[in-house]
């Protein structure tokens, strides 16, 4: 089970200053892509520029680093498929599926760990998250902590993809849990949908 949602960066990006979690961090209440009716919380420092492509589905993109890590943060909104219908996804984000959202595979990638998954509810829609390590030789930093959460809406899908890179699997996982594990576990909380996704 796979979406067909590429990480494609948009040519538009947000940079703030380095973190320790959530504590002593302000946040803001950002639109993702301008829409009113999408609001998500972010840290209160960041910088916002315009460029996100919400007409291909991308309706945010956040960048930021933490000492030799680096962190982006990504939301899309796909449609459904025939064959990924609404009622698909909602028993999928259910079951003991969800760690396949994370699943990380090719001759470039090795060291692949499946760090936690569960399933809840966003706004009362099913939820699927997961988190998972790696490395990918293709990287310039090849370690990495793949995170993403997805929300199986009414009308459209939403996936809130987060990574965290570093020099190796095993630094990564380690900046994952003191820099941006906490900062992750935020923004998903604060992400409030549509209410014709309601």
């Amino acid at each position: 089970m796979r979406l067909g949602v590429g990480i494609a960066i948009a040519a538009s990006f947000c940079i703030f200053a380095p973190m320790t979690g959530t504590a002593g961090t302000d946040w803001q209440t950002i639109h993702a892509a301008g829409d009113p009716n999408i609001t998500i919380d972010i840290p209160a420092d960041v910088k916002q520029e315009t460029g996100v492509d919400a007409e291909k589905g991308q309706l945010m993109a956040v960048f930021a680093s933490a000492g030799e890590s680096e962190f982006v943060c990504l939301l899309y909104r796909d449609e459904y498929s025939q064959k990924m219908t609404r009622k698909f996804w909602a028993a999928a984000l259910r079951s003991s599926k969800i760690p396949s959202l994370c699943e990380k595979s090719g001759a470039n990638i090795s060291e692949f760990s499946t760090m936690g998954f569960h399933s809840t509810t966003t706004d009362g829609l099913p939820t699927g998250s997961c988190v998972s390590s790696y490395a990918d030789s293709n990287e310039k930093k090849p370690g990495a902590v793949y995170s993403r959460m997805t929300i199986a809406g009414p009308k459209r899908l939403y996936s809130l993809i987060c990574i965290a890179s570093a020099e190796g699997r095993d630094a990564a996982e380690m900046y994952w849990e003191t820099q941006w594990k906490d900062v992750v576990a935020h923004i998903q909380t604060s992400l409030h949908l549509p209410a014709g996704e309601k």
